[in-house]
């Protein structure tokens, strides 16, 4: 491990904690990123004149679009617009009324950015 890290015996405990604590605030930095890149996706497709966006996302999972895409719930709603998140193994997103959901329109989408078969069930 001291080759590795290129430190001494005495400094490996020191080391570890310092690579520990700047990954914990890397970690947070890289959400506040996530939450504040959402935010203007957002609000960019309420202001936008169409009224569905698709996002292709680079999130592995959809766990920020679960804590984060409620607050925007009932403005969506009374705008009638809709965003959808597209990921490589999900799809997650809001609609101000269930019309604009357009499913060949959402599989095609999913096809052309997931690597994985695609199956949808309506």
């Amino acid at each position: 491990m001291c080759d590795q890290w290129g430190v001494d015996q005495g400094q490996i405990l020191p080391t570890a904690s310092r690579f520990f604590n700047d990954y914990k605030k890397l970690s947070t930095q890289a959400k506040k990123q996530d939450q504040q890149i959402l935010n203007l996706q957002v609000k960019f497709a309420l202001k936008d004149d169409l009224q569905v966006h698709f996002v292709k996302s680079e999130q592995s999972d959809p766990t920020i679009y679960f804590s984060f895409l409620p607050q925007f719930a009932e403005e969506i709603q009374r705008r009638e617009k809709g965003v959808i998140f597209i990921g490589e193994t999900f799809v997650v997103g809001l609609l101000g009324k269930p019309a604009l959901l357009d499913v060949s329109k959402v599989e095609a989408l999913c096809k052309e950015h997931s690597s994985k078969e695609v199956k949808a069930r309506t």
